[in-house]
């Protein structure tokens, strides 16, 4: 277990099944989603390189391989200062990413799959509406089918023999 500079940090990798190391507290999740649109996507891998800062106000980019309608929201780093909280030195490989995810309007497979299976309740309504209108008219045909021809009854013509 080493100590290093948040500021000198250049790159992290976070992984999604993955935690960190942990000297003083806990080890955490690597990778934490906030919001409603983590259940339509979580990254497998996210990796934030350094833009720039000084001892813990350190300013992040992050980038993943996601579908194009999404894409990170805020993204805060947390690592386990090497003293105490705050500390501009940290455990190496204590380092978190907790983020957001921003759904961007467009047409995607995600948008008209909806989100894990979800499905338009107007668009239930019409098919169910649909396919009993459509039961009613073959009823219908059977119905008269049936009717229009009782055994020993004629037809009109008079071409029975």
């Amino acid at each position: 277990m080493s100590k290093i500079l948040l500021s000198d940090i250049k790159q992290l990798t976070f992984y999604k099944d993955r935690e960190t190391i942990a000297r003083r507290t806990d080890a955490v999740p690597q990778l934490q989603c906030v919001g409603n649109v983590c259940r339509t996507f979580e990254p497998e891998v996210v990796q934030c390189t350094n833009a720039g800062g000084e001892g813990t106000d350190v300013d992040w980019t992050c980038e993943a391989e996601s579908p194009d309608i999404l894409r990170f929201g805020k993204v805060e780093v947390g690592c386990e200062g090497w003293t105490q909280p705050g500390d501009a030195y940290v455990l190496e490989g204590s380092c978190a990413l907790e983020y957001g995810l921003i759904r961007i309007p467009g047409d995607s497979e995600l948008e008209t799959e909806g989100v894990r299976g979800k499905r338009d309740p107007l668009g239930v309504l019409f098919g169910a509406v649909w396919v009993g209108v459509l039961g009613w008219i073959i009823w219908g045909l059977v119905q008269s089918c049936l009717n229009g021809r009782r055994p020993g009854q004629q037809t009109v013509g008079g071409n029975d023999p």
